[in-house]
């Protein structure tokens, strides 16, 4: 078993929401005077989210290629409470794609406003956006076909591990090679959808990922494979900056490693 490491996910917020006037400035609706991306929202009348086009069951694309899941849901959620605290109901959702490599980038640049996905929350994430409560814990394990006979990570050992780039997973399955020195080829690929077909094809032995995001993979599979444990967690995040009443959603001390919803400063 490998050892655990929290891993929360959570949608990246590229909100710092934007932070609200000292009180008694007022604007024309009774809400005070905003910066940063509550008032971005409030010209615009609109909420980008970035989501993920194969992460099941957190945030994915449906039959008719419209972004759902468990995240989306909840970034749904956070769109109608914007919506109430800037007392308009016509504020709309615009949808952008984002992958491992991207999302992160284009939280902090303000590309969208909040990422609705699965991504961990790890102190060098935090110096660039801040992170939400946890949202789902999970882990980083493995997903192999049973024709791969693993019983343990250490059978890994000369083997391929498939991993999508800049995500946790590749850092635990680094790690553990390099502290075991089982001299594994880390194959990366920029999604979930590309890693399960290089397991799946056989050009690589297992994939590491998510177990939440693995179980899903194994279910819509035609020929279901196995799944293999090496534990990790999961969680929301955000940026430092979230104002007012919306600092109730969030909660010191969350452990760095879990994933979670971030959110860009002002």
């Amino acid at each position: 078993m490998m050892q655990r490491a929290l891993t929360c996910i959570a949608f990246l917020l590229c909100f710092a929401l934007g932070a609200l006037a000292p009180a008694g400035a007022q604007d024309a609706i009774g809400v005070g005077k905003l910066t940063g991306t509550l008032k971005k929202i409030k010209d615009t009348k609109s909420v980008t989210l970035g989501f993920r086009e194969a992460s099941i069951p957190f945030s994915y694309l449906n039959a008719s290629r419209a972004p759902i899941g468990y995240s989306i849901d909840l970034c749904l959620a956070i769109v109608d409470d914007i919506r109430a605290e800037l007392g308009d109901d016509t504020i709309r959702v615009k949808y952008v794609s984002v992958d491992p490599q991207s999302r992160i980038p284009m939280v902090a640049d303000g590309a969208v406003d909040l990422e609705c996905g699965t991504t961990t929350n790890n102190t060098e994430r935090q110096k660039t956006v801040a992170f939400s409560p946890i949202i789902f814990v999970s882990g980083t394990k493995l997903l192999a076909k049973r024709s791969a006979k693993l019983k343990s990570y250490r059978d890994l050992r000369s083997r391929t591990v498939v991993v999508t780039e800049a995500s946790t997973n590749e850092a635990a399955i680094k790690a553990i090679n390099a502290r075991e020195r089982l001299d594994i080829t880390v194959m990366l690929v920029r999604d979930n959808t590309q890693a399960f077909n290089a397991m799946d094809t056989g050009k690589a032995d297992a994939w590491a990922g998510d177990d939440a995001v693995l179980a899903a993979a194994a279910t819509e599979a035609k020929r279901p494979p196995r799944i293999e444990h090496a534990p990790s967690d999961t969680c929301r995040a955000r940026r430092s900056g979230w104002p007012g009443r919306h600092r109730r959603r969030s909660r010191a001390g969350w452990p760095a490693g879990s994933s979670a919803a971030c959110w860009r400063g002002a």
